[in-house]
């Protein structure tokens, strides 16, 4: 996937680049044990806040 999102950002597609980089978190979310992961999503809710 390094190679697409390579040749991605060299040819301006963004969306391919904002796929990759949300394939990438998808993949190492799931690899993060439960606890971790809900930690994750409140701290990303917490900077949503105004």
């Amino acid at each position: 996937m390094a190679a697409l999102m390579e040749v991605a950002v060299e040819t301006g597609r963004w969306d391919v680049v904002a796929l990759c980089l949300a394939l990438g978190v998808a993949e190492v979310a799931s690899r993060l044990p439960r606890e971790s992961l809900v930690a994750m999503l409140a701290l990303l809710e917490e900077e949503e806040a105004p």
